[in-house]
């Protein structure tokens, strides 16, 4: 493999802490679903996992009753107008010594993945870059 330059992080969960509105998003959805159980950040943590779809099981959701892609479709529906109100972690953006920024790092392209990341990018007509939110970019 060719060393490219680029440094590619995940946004989800390393630079973006979103844990605590994926874990309400979850019991929003039981509750929009008509599911009695609701789930407490840790037993959240203890559920989440991939493939989403496991996931969504173990959290009790009835693929008989409400189907997979239709779930997933409200989910991301409802993520994606609330997302952008996370913050950016303290690791990725606090005082320049506790950021996430070892020396292979200087002077690189930095690029992020993670699927809501991109879409927060589209909704706003954004190229994906991490300097749109106030990370080091390729700009």
């Amino acid at each position: 493999m060719q060393p490219n330059g680029m440094i590619f992080w995940d946004w989800n969960g390393t630079l973006m802490d979103d844990v605590d509105f994926t874990h309400s998003c979850l019991n929003w959805m039981l509750e929009t679903h008509g599911y009695p159980q609701r789930y407490d950040l840790a037993a959240y943590r203890e559920l989440f996992g991939f493939p989403i779809e496991d996931y969504y099981r173990c959290a009790g959701f009835d693929f008989a009753r409400h189907p997979y892609p239709e779930l997933a479709a409200r989910f991301m529906e409802h993520y994606n107008a609330g997302v952008p109100g996370c913050a950016v972690t303290a690791h990725a953006h606090g005082p320049r010594d506790e950021r996430l920024e070892p020396p292979a790092c200087h002077g690189r392209c930095h690029a992020c993945g993670g699927r809501a990341y991109r879409a927060q990018c589209r909704a706003r007509g954004q190229v994906c870059r991490p300097a749109h939110r106030g990370l080091p970019g390729c700009d």
